[in-house]
């Protein structure tokens, strides 16, 4: 939701699988999926919410920020990161900045891409003919878009699925990543950017350990894929956590390096 002016002025694509590069269309589109109609979309406030979206900023990392890793994150982040996600939370030039990245390379878990079919493209480009707004740019792609880091801190959990609870776990390689987590807590982990989800700080009942007076139930998510279950959700079909990983996306850095990069993230 943060600067999108600048996302705009790139034409760069929207949505995790960049099936469209209008933001005026993603925008309509995210009304009519909460319920609206064509003959009762007020066009007129989606446009005032579409001109307030074009110069909001991500909120600042409101705690301290060691100057001399994040000088060392820097470098290394223009090494690995930059020409697929922009220079800085700011500066979205970069060589493959909004590409879309086929999923063969990429690796990431594929439901979410599969999910959206040329069978759907084509529907929903059809969909509102005889409106003047009518949709014509939603396509078919074949992997996920490269999307800019603005705000990276405050957007965990990380990757399209929401599979990564960290961005310190996300430079590991999925082996390594939590394979059971818990979401919702507000607890911010200022060490590996993202929010409290270790299980053992959660009962089996998911209540926090550390708040036994809260009587607020997180939620678990496991990444792990079962092929035995009935359901996709018994399968957690579209959990994975794999992908993004290999000498490009940083995560055979040593631990230094990554606590650098990540030092560096939170001036996003």
């Amino acid at each position: 939701i943060w600067l999108q002016g600048l996302r705009k002025q790139k034409n760069l694509h929207a949505h995790w699988d960049g099936n469209n590069s209008l933001m005026e269309e993603r925008n309509k589109s995210a009304a009519f999926g909460t319920g609206t109609f064509p003959p009762s979309i007020d066009l007129k406030q989606i446009a005032r919410v579409e001109q307030w979206l074009l110069t909001n900023e991500p909120p600042k990392y409101p705690f301290p920020i060691d100057a001399q890793l994040t000088a060392q994150g820097e470098k290394i982040y223009a090494q690995y990161c930059a020409n697929c996600h922009g220079r800085n939370g700011r500066d979205f030039s970069g060589e493959y900045v909004g590409n879309v990245v086929p999923i063969d390379k990429i690796g990431t878990d594929r439901h979410r891409l599969d999910s959206y079919t040329e069978e759907l493209a084509v529907t929903q480009n059809n969909l509102y003919a005889g409106y003047p707004w009518r949709f014509s740019h939603f396509r078919k792609t074949f992997g996920y878009a490269n999307l800019p880091l603005d705000g990276i801190w405050l957007r965990a959990p990380y990757l399209h699925n929401g599979s990564v609870p960290t961005l310190r776990a996300l430079l590991n390689p999925s082996a390594q990543r939590p394979a059971v987590f818990y979401r919702g807590y507000d607890v911010f982990d200022q060490t590996k950017v993202g929010f409290v989800s270790d299980i053992t700080r959660f009962d089996d009942e998911g209540r926090s350990k550390d708040e036994p007076a809260n009587p607020k139930q997180y939620f678990r998510f496991d990444t792990q894929v079962k092929p035995g279950g009935a359901t996709p959700r018994d399968r957690n079909e579209g959990n994975s956590n794999v992908g993004h990983e290999g000498w490009e996306y940083g995560t055979m850095l040593s631990a230094q390096e990554k606590d650098a990069i990540v030092e560096y993230l939170k001036t996003f």
